[in-house]
């Protein structure tokens, strides 16, 4: 925006501009970051009242995702939690979402081994943002019939520093960036409290009867 009015001599001539210059740029920027802050806190706030009903872990897990997938732009993703006796993954979300796309064989939405991509943000609890996963060395490449994987971002689920699940994202329309790991990470925080609650809740109901 341009606050200026032009100089001129007794001439009538131009000589220069008097006034100043807001930078317009800058101030996007930050309404812009303000609106998406508003945003995922509202967002959050749904999705933290939501948990709070009486569902089920597959149920929660579905949301979860969904948020997830929409807050990131991403096409494919699933969450899973780990058995606290076996140690497998389950993603029963994998199921509505990409098992028709898939066409590996034998697939199955239980993982007892952990491996690839997803695997080592499980085996190093550590988050992960890969947007060119052919030529990352974390990556042992995708078997036959694999969905194909562009873009990949995780974070794993702990809480008390226990490992618990996971979320996993793929081929967002754009890069991932930190911002997108950030509010990720904030959806585990809150996946790993529901499920806290949940086994809370299943234990108090055995223990009852």
């Amino acid at each position: 925006c341009n606050t200026c009015t032009m100089r001129m001599d007794e001439k009538n001539l131009p000589l220069g501009l008097d006034g100043f210059i807001i930078n317009v740029t800058e101030q996007k920027e930050i309404e812009k970051e303000l609106f998406w802050e508003s945003h995922f806190n509202m967002t959050y706030a749904e999705l933290s009242q939501a948990l709070i009903q009486s569902l089920s872990i597959d149920d929660m897990s579905y949301l979860i995702l969904e948020y997830s997938k929409n807050l990131t732009n991403s096409v494919y993703g699933y969450v899973g939690y780990i058995d606290s006796v076996t140690g497998n993954l389950t993603c029963s979300t994998m199921t509505k979402e990409i098992w028709q796309e898939c066409q590996i064989k034998d697939k199955d939405a239980v993982f007892t081994k952990y491996c690839g991509l997803w695997g080592w943000v499980l085996n190093n609890r550590k988050s992960m943002i890969c947007n060119d996963p052919k030529n990352d060395f974390r990556s042992g490449g995708l078997p036959d019939g694999h969905i194909a994987i562009n873009r990949f971002l995780s974070a794993p689920v702990i809480i008390n520093n226990k490992l618990v699940g996971q979320i996993a994202l793929a081929n967002s329309e754009h890069d991932y960036s930190t911002k997108d790991l950030f509010l990720v990470e904030r959806l585990a925080l809150l996946y790993a409290l529901a499920l806290e609650r949940k086994q809370n809740e299943n234990q108090l109901i055995k223990f009852s009867k």
